[in-house]
């Protein structure tokens, strides 16, 4: 299964975040996806929703 850890270095998510196996990649469509942080609890720590990539078009969700 690929992860985010596959795609990214660890300093690249973020310091505030921690490592990058709390966080998780939903692709919704060819050009769509939700980018997911959650700590250990399972709690949602920030969310991201990219509703076109090559756009730009993305916003947070969950801050």
């Amino acid at each position: 299964m690929l992860e985010v850890k596959h795609l990214v270095d660890q300093g690249e998510v973020g310091a505030r975040y921690g490592s990058a196996n709390g966080w998780q990649l939903i692709v919704n469509g060819r050009a769509s996806a939700t980018l997911r942080y959650t700590d250990w609890g399972g709690q949602v720590q920030r969310e991201v929703e990219i509703r076109d990539v090559g756009k730009g078009d993305w916003f947070v969700t969950v801050q």
